[in-house]
């Protein structure tokens, strides 16, 4: 067979069924499943970048939806991603900040309210957090 197993590359396999209409193989060297070839959909770092920027830039998730192609679950899936590395971010850099006028104020909307869905805060407490932008950082204040 020319199929190879995609975990050892091997050529030692056999066909172990189908699942979604596709052949499924089973490899004898590392007894592991696969089928041949791999269709989903793969985006590129680009890709991640233009739905980053396009959310910065005040489009909904269904905007950015409909101009990219994207699912908005995996839109989501990528902001959620983006703010998980924002905070690593804010509390790498938390010390390093010298003065208040390092730290430039925006807002953005779809944000806070994803935000303050998870969070369980007393209502007169802003949450905040870093956005770092090229060499600038901006201070995300949540009201």
């Amino acid at each position: 067979m020319s199929v190879r197993c995609k975990y050892c590359s091997s050529n030692d396999n056999v066909k172990n069924g189908f699942v979604h209409e596709v052949q499924r193989y089973k490899c004898r060297k590392c007894s592991r499943s696969y089928v041949d070839g791999d269709r989903r959909v793969k985006y590129s770092s680009a890709d991640h970048l233009k739905v980053i920027k396009l959310y910065l830039e005040n489009c909904g998730i269904r905007s950015i939806e409909r101009l990219t192609g994207v699912r908005n679950s995996q839109i989501s899936k990528w902001i959620e991603g983006m703010a998980d590395f924002v905070k690593a971010e804010f509390i790498k850099s938390q010390n390093n900040l010298k003065s208040v006028q390092d730290i430039a104020i925006m807002e953005i909307d779809e944000l806070c309210t994803y935000i303050k869905k998870g969070q369980k805060t007393a209502e007169n407490l802003p949450s905040y957090g870093l956005l770092l932008i090229g060499t600038e950082i901006k201070l995300l204040i949540l009201r």
